[in-house]
């Protein structure tokens, strides 16, 4: 997915899917490293935050692997594992972006601590109380299914799973497992994007895998 059109055509059919359920909590998450999931979810939180004054967050959880902070230009060193390890406080971490009405949490900085001690942790299910309550979309970058546990465990925590697969590159198999794995862990998968798809827009695709 490159044109911003093609968000705003993601964004319309989200919200179709979630009509009449309280689906702000949604999570994007790849089958394996370089599916294009940032990519997505930086789009789609763009377009989402057109959407009402009270603004869409964005938050970095992939922590092995963060792009958002060096994608977005946002300055503060400071982010998501900052406030899970040393304490910090959640006001200092929610950065402003260029778009208007769209923040953004960076993943911060590990400091040779495990993933899985972030997300883990009450401090972690806490933050994600306190962001409801302050924006109207919150899109989490998720490390990659098929790869690491992480986005099984924050599927948990989220409204819903939108599964990236790149045309040409990802296998169907690689596809099933990543649905399955994230079906085993509860998740409510939304549906998948097909990236980088050549000669059509690329479309949510509505029948789970």
């Amino acid at each position: 997915m490159e044109k911003m059109e093609e968000y705003e055509a993601l964004r319309s059919t989200l919200l179709s899917l979630t009509a009449g359920s309280k689906v702000k909590a949604v999570a994007i998450t790849g089958c394996t490293r370089k599916d294009g999931a940032s990519t997505v979810a930086v789009g789609l939180a763009q377009v989402l935050a057109r959407e009402g004054t009270g603004g869409t967050l964005l938050v970095d959880t992939n922590l092995r692997y963060p792009i958002l902070r060096s994608a977005s230009g946002v300055k503060n060193g400071k982010g998501l594992a900052d406030l899970i390890l040393n304490g910090d406080n959640v006001c200092d971490i929610i950065c402003e972006t260029r778009v208007p009405h769209l923040s953004l949490i960076t993943a911060g900085n590990l400091a040779g601590h495990s993933p899985s001690e972030v997300f883990a942790s009450a401090t972690f299910t806490e933050l994600v109380s306190f962001v409801r309550e302050g924006f109207d979309y919150l899109i989490w970058d998720t490390p990659p299914v098929n790869v690491f546990g992480d986005a099984s465990t924050l599927a948990r925590l989220m409204d819903g799973v939108v599964l990236v697969v790149r045309a040409g590159k990802t296998r169907w198999e690689a596809a099933r497992k990543a649905r399955d794995q994230l079906e085993r862990a509860d998740a409510n998968v939304l549906g998948v994007v097909l990236n980088r798809r050549r000669y059509a827009i690329p479309r949510m695709i509505y029948d789970k895998l």
